[in-house]
C-alpha cells in the first residue's frame, strides 16, 4: 500500500512551508516527480530527513508568497519556489527547468522580480536568467 507523505503530514502537528523541488512539480514547473517533499520548518517536532522528506531548518516562519494547504502547512507560490531554489542553492536542473517553463508562461517577470526583491536576491535571479539559454543549450545537447 502506498501512502502520500503529504497526507501523513496533514495529520500531524508539523507546521511549515513546502517548497523547492517539491513545489516545482506541484506547479508544473518541472517534469520530474515531486520527491522528496521539501519542508521549511521551525517546528519543535523533530523530523528526520529521508529519501521522501527533507527538512530545511529556518529561523522564523515565513508564509509570504505561499498558498495554504491546511491551517499549518503551506506551499510556496511559483515565484517564491524559483527564488527559494536560488536562495537555498538547490538542484540546478530543477532551477533552470523551472525558470524556462515560468518565463514561457509569464513573459512579464514583474511578480518574479517582486519576490526576488523581497528576499534581496534580484542580482542572483538576473544572473540565472541571463544564463538560462546557455544552460538549456548545454542540457539538451548532452
Amino acid at each position: 500500500m502506498w501512502i502520500d507523505l503529504l497526507d501523513v503530514l496533514k495529520m500531524t502537528d508539523v507546521e511549515g512551508v513546502l517548497g523547492c523541488e517539491y513545489a516545482t512539480a506541484k506547479h508544473s514547473l518541472s517534469s520530474s516527480p515531486p520527491s522528496p517533499l521539501v519542508l521549511f520548518n521551525v517546528s519543535h517536532v523533530r523530523i528526520c530527513n529521508s529519501s521522501t522528506l527533507e527538512t530545511i531548518p529556518v529561523e522564523r516562519d515565513d508564509f509570504d508568497f505561499c498558498i495554504g494547504i491546511t491551517d499549518k502547512l503551506s506551499i510556496t507560490n511559483p515565484e517564491r519556489t524559483i527564488c527559494d531554489m536560488i536562495r537555498f542553492d538547490r538542484d540546478e536542473r530543477f532551477l533552470y527547468e523551472s525558470l524556462d517553463k515560468y518565463t514561457r508562461r509569464n513573459p512579464d517577470l514583474s511578480e518574479l522580480y517582486k519576490v526576488a526583491d523581497h528576499y534581496a536576491i534580484r542580482s542572483e535571479l538576473e544572473s540565472h536568467l541571463a544564463g538560462l539559454r546557455e544552460w538549456l543549450a548545454d542540457f539538451y545537447e548532452n
